[in-house]
């Protein structure tokens, strides 16, 4: 394909896909809905307005979620508060990976095979989904895509720092984002030593490795110092995946699916019981003991998750080992075959067709790159000028955003004891009663506690979207849509704004 061409085809694929884009991101969840995850939005608010990583204000900090996501809102919230910006940035970081396919795909497989991925992004379905959902795939998808570019242009000169220097950058950032890839480089090293002239190989791996290791130390130092304990990563967020998968259970539990099946309730009540540290040294020992005592049946469980996990993606998993089909393997599509195969790590756990939608730029470039070497069209790769200028402008923002988490992660402090303990604790064991009455499926009683709790501080959030949850299950949800309103007022900082602010900002949700 000539390249005047590919770039009229590449200028299609990104007007079309950004208008994709731009439509999915103007749609609002709703208030019941957006508070099924709404961890990450929380997080980010709380990081701009208090500096401290946390869901709601007055809570304690947390460790469950790393902070480059919540630093991405905390920016925008500086600028543009609210919901809606968030969805419209995240359109425009996926609008710039249609063209980010391009580059890897032109790298790799010549400028038809580039023009095929990037038209086959622009329209794909999974991505498109996850632009308007204030969960961090979408952002997290623009990260694992830099990094397997500079996976890339690493595969072509095993041997050079330089470029081990940036695949451990996009990496080691991808790693302040979500820890999907903290076991990638145990894979990956041992294909750098294999390389001509190991003896120089072997510095390049270092860098691989150690750079991300440095850029996990603010975090680190973070929770060493808030929590007293070394966490490298997220504390418990994975951990409830993997005791799922230790049962036997295939897909990711979801909190209301296992109240609903009521023989879990135990397990659940236990892990509320729990702070975070003694929460996940619980579940480890159940997972220990479940494993042991059912070996042959998980790992059996682990293959039949496989259609499961790429439910939403199985044609292009599938067209993407086409890259095998003649002799002469490039070493970048090898790197990028074996990043897609990675991600099957998730097997191990309870498994969403999302945990690999990030992955799914890679994928379609893999795909076209093997129908063009299968159908014998492929041409010359792209210089790699234009490849290292991308991965350049698109690691800059990134930077940014981890510098910004890192300084204030680094001033973070727990927040001191309250004024009126006795009150904080009379409205804790209201809410630990409330908890414990909804994991047991008495919601009409959670409502109760939940409500006795509110009457002692009626802007305590935790309890007022606990509340809001039992009563959405109680089919209340004109009474379960007022308390989820109030909760998203306060964390927003408008309790006391004109009713017109108020009523504008909770139409982003």
């Amino acid at each position: 394909m000539s390249l005047r061409a590919a770039a009229a085809l590449l200028l299609a694929s990104l007007l079309a896909g950004g208008a994709l884009r731009w439509a999915a991101a103007s749609r609002s969840q709703g208030l019941a809905e957006f508070w099924q995850e709404w961890e990450y939005y929380g997080m980010g608010v709380e990081l701009a307005e208090s500096g401290t990583l946390r869901v709601l204000p007055g809570l304690q900090p947390t460790a469950n979620r790393l902070p480059l996501y919540p630093a991405f809102i905390g920016v925008l919230r500086q600028t543009v508060p609210g919901p809606r910006a968030v969805r419209f940035a995240q359109a425009a970081f996926d609008t710039a990976a249609i063209g980010g396919v391009y580059v890897l795909g032109a790298l790799t497989g010549g400028t038809l095979a580039a023009a095929a991925a990037a038209a086959l992004y622009a329209v794909s379905g999974p991505m498109l989904g996850q632009v308007p959902e204030l969960t961090l795939d979408c952002f997290f998808g623009w990260l694992v895509l830099l990094t397997a570019l500079a996976l890339a242009l690493w595969a072509r000169e095993p041997r050079s720092g330089r470029r081990a220097a940036a695949a451990g950058l996009a990496l080691g950032l991808c790693l302040t984002c979500r820890s999907t890839l903290w076991l990638f480089p145990v894979c990956l090293v041992p294909a750098v030593f294999l390389a001509k002239g190991w003896r120089s190989s072997w510095r390049a791996a270092l860098l691989f490795v150690a750079i991300p290791t440095c850029l996990l130390l603010p975090w680190s130092l973070r929770n060493l110092r808030v929590f007293h304990a070394f966490i490298p990563l997220e504390n418990e967020a994975p951990m409830m995946a993997i005791w799922a998968a230790s049962v036997g259970r295939l897909e990711a539990p979801t909190e209301l699916g296992l109240i609903a099946e009521r023989h879990w309730g135990e397990v659940l009540e236990d892990y509320h019981a729990q702070g975070e540290t003694a929460r996940r040294r619980d579940l480890w020992r159940r997972v220990r003991g479940n494993l042991l005592a059912r070996p042959s049946s998980y790992a059996w469980e682990c293959l039949k998750r496989i259609p499961v996990l790429w439910r939403e993606q199985w044609p292009f998993l599938l067209l993407s080992f086409t890259v095998l089909l003649r002799r002469g393997h490039r070493a970048e599509t090898l790197a990028l075959l074996g990043l897609v195969l990675y991600f099957n790590v998730h097997l191990l756990m309870g498994v969403f067709p999302r945990f690999v939608r990030p992955v799914h730029g890679v994928l379609c470039v893999l795909a076209a790159v093997g129908a063009a070497r299968f159908l014998r069209r492929e041409d010359p790769p792209m210089a790699e000028k234009a490849a290292w200028g991308f991965l350049a402008a698109g690691l800059a923002p990134i930077l940014f955003l981890y510098m910004y988490s890192s300084a204030l992660l680094l001033r973070e402090k727990r927040p001191e004891a309250p004024d009126s303990p006795g009150m904080a604790a009379a409205i804790k064991g209201f809410s630990d009663l409330g908890v414990q009455a909804a994991v047991r499926g008495r919601w009409e009683s959670a409502d109760e506690y939940f409500s006795e709790a509110l009457s002692a501080d009626p802007g305590q959030g935790e309890a007022l979207v606990s509340r809001g949850l039992a009563r959405q299950v109680l089919g209340r949800t004109q009474d379960s849509d007022i308390d989820y309103a109030n909760v998203a007022l306060r964390l927003e900082r408008l309790t006391d704004a004109s009713p017109e602010a108020r009523a504008s900002r909770l139409r982003q949700y």
